[in-house]
């Protein structure tokens, strides 16, 4: 996942995460992280701030021996705005 400023964020299936305060009401899994999409705090990223993102992240781990290095990992989300996270 990637928040606000661009920094990534591992969680566990334990953490939701939103925009607002989280209320009881917000769903478990897919369906809350559908829920999230509907209300606008979360959206999927588009290539170029994927490809963007993995430049960044990718950059303390290039030398001169692989100057081109680029990270592979994947994630589905992006957060719209500063985060809020409470533990279930």
């Amino acid at each position: 996942m990637r928040g606000a400023s661009g920094a990534g964020r591992a969680c566990d299936n334990l953490v939701l995460i939103g925009l607002h305060p989280i209320k009881p009401q917000t769903m478990p899994g897919a369906a809350g992280l559908a829920q999230l999409e509907a209300d606008g705090a979360i959206r999927r990223p588009t290539a170029e701030e994927v490809k963007e993102f993995l430049a960044g992240a990718s950059r303390q781990y290039q030398s001169k021996l692989s100057p081109d290095f680029l990270l592979q990992t994947k994630f589905d989300y992006r957060l719209l705005s500063a985060m809020r996270t409470r533990q279930l």
